[in-house]
């Protein structure tokens, strides 16, 4: 029988080129995926789902070609901006899920309320779907970073070899 001996690291200890192997290592890997997805998609489908609206289709890339696609849910009677309390809606916080997205959501609406303009229903929420895919673009951008990586690895007490292989205790 033979005994190895390693030494095992935190991501804080490693060295700036042994931190950079062990983020590109993570993000490359097939235990990496996208945090907050399945809320970001909720938040978007109960949001427009209380215009009486729905999602279609969705891809989301944090390099900015992201697509999606939304539509009324009744094309032959569809509803108006007037249809809607928006002012009480935006006064609340979170109001569809709870996550943060709703807020991010309910921007161009507070705009809407403060300025009212003449734009239809289905571009003010356009406007908003926007703006959720931007602020998902963004944090998914940030997900792929050594910043972000440094406060996973700390979360999850994942030991690293000198060289920024992550090791499984």
């Amino acid at each position: 029988m033979k005994t190895i001996s390693l030494n095992l690291y935190t991501f804080d200890e490693l060295t700036p080129e042994a931190q950079e192997k062990a983020t590109n290592d993570y993000n490359n890997s097939p235990y990496f995926q996208w945090a907050w997805s399945d809320e970001n998609i909720e938040t978007i489908r109960k949001a427009l789902a209380y215009f009486n609206y729905r999602l279609n289709d969705y891809t989301f890339d944090p390099f900015g070609h992201s697509s999606i696609s939304i539509a009324p849910n009744n094309i032959h009677k569809a509803s108006k901006i007037k249809d809607f309390d928006l002012e009480e809606l935006v006064e609340g916080d979170c109001p569809f899920t709870g996550y943060y997205l709703d807020e991010v959501f309910c921007d161009p609406l507070r705009d809407y309320t403060e300025k009212p303009t003449a734009t239809s229903l289905d571009e003010l929420l356009k406007k908003c779907v926007a703006l959720c895919v931007k602020a998902i673009e963004e944090e998914m951008l940030y997900q792929t970073t050594k910043e972000y990586f440094a406060e996973l690895s700390e979360g999850n007490d994942y030991t690293f070899e000198a060289d920024g292989t992550m090791r499984n205790e």
